[in-house]
């Protein structure tokens, strides 16, 4: 015969074992939604005249993270050259407090001869090194800019370049990400960074990318004609930031 308490036992058992699965379920998922990179904007949708305006609107906005911030990496897609010249006129404008000490170029980005560069690493294999040239920089107190490849540059990628020397050093690095953006669904196929949601993401470089599809689907609305040049951009990490533009054809 079932008494009182082993009878309740009997029925309430399985609701609490349940409910303690649900509990974990939701703490995970909160943790999980927790981490993920939330953009937050810092420059709307916007048309430019040149890259020297948007380079000046960057310096603008984020003024306080710049002068906050003695190591920055740039990076910037392959062979975009506006995108070069653009990370050229943002570094030559920045005044006093705010300029740079020394320019290191990675490999795949030095043959843009007009930066004034102080050193060309291969910046995916020789973090250790720079992990040094860096902390000697910071121990004199030099500002130090890297420029490479966007894929190497931006956080929301923990395995590349950048993401392994966080993770082998004590190093507080700010990320600067040039990438052109779809501005319509018939352009997400010709997205230079791709967002690939298959499990292996053969190249890794889908957290980027998906956070600019995400970024620009967001604008598609908001479609802008009459300027050389339109951009975006969004702070997606702590000191990672992502610089959406697009330099625009004639007729568009």
């Amino acid at each position: 015969m079932i008494y009182g308490t082993d009878l309740i036992m009997k029925y309430v058992k399985p609701y609490v074992i349940f409910l303690v699965v649900v509990m974990l379920f939701g703490i995970g998922a909160i943790i999980y939604v927790g981490i993920k990179p939330k953009p937050i904007s810092k420059i709307d949708l916007s048309g430019f005249q040149s890259t020297t305006e948007y380079s000046k609107a960057l310096d603008l906005r984020l003024s306080q993270e710049i002068k906050d911030s003695p190591i920055l990496f740039l990076g910037l897609e392959a062979d975009n050259i506006a995108q070069t010249r653009l990370w050229k006129e943002f570094l030559d404008l920045l005044p006093p407090g705010k300029a740079y000490d020394q320019v290191i170029l990675d490999k795949l980005v030095s043959g843009y001869t007009f930066f004034e560069k102080n050193q060309i690493i291969d910046l995916k294999e020789q973090g250790p090194d720079l992990i040094k040239f860096l902390q000697d920089a910071k121990a004199q107190n030099k500002r130090t800019v890297v420029i490479a490849p966007s894929i190497f540059v931006s956080q929301l990628i923990p395995k590349n370049p950048t993401g392994k020397i966080l993770e082998k050093s004590d190093l507080k690095i700010t990320s600067f990400s040039l990438a052109s953006f779809p501005e319509g669904r018939e352009q997400e196929k010709l997205q230079n960074i791709t967002c690939d949601t298959n499990v292996n993401d053969e190249k890794g470089t889908a957290n980027l990318g998906c956070m600019i599809l995400q970024i620009a689907r967001g604008n598609y609305r908001k479609r802008l004609t009459g300027f050389p040049y339109v951009g975006i951009v969004n702070q997606v990490g702590l000191r990672d930031y992502l610089m959406m533009i697009n330099e625009k054809v004639a007729g568009q």
